[in-house]
């Protein structure tokens, strides 16, 4: 369902976390995710993951809570900003 979300691309991965990249400033829609109460690990800083977060794989629940984090965020933090 990650895949399916305007302005994301997933990486695929054989871990219990994924990788994706945003359309959106990173930060602000880490920001905006948290102050919904789910947490995810802003790896924008890294080398050439200028774009992208981290969200680990959880229940059910939690992966529910996420998408719903991640689209609410998506409305509210406009396309681009910082890379």
């Amino acid at each position: 369902l990650l895949k399916a979300a305007r302005g994301v691309r997933v990486y695929p991965s054989r871990s219990n976390f994924l990788l994706f990249e945003t359309d959106r400033d990173p930060r602000a829609l880490w920001q905006a995710m948290v102050g919904r109460g789910v947490l995810v690990r802003d790896v924008s800083g890294y080398p050439r993951l200028g774009r992208a977060l981290r969200v680990s794989i959880g229940r059910p629940e939690e992966n529910d809570a996420f998408l719903k984090a991640l689209e609410f965020a998506i409305t509210e933090v406009p396309p681009g900003g910082k890379p």
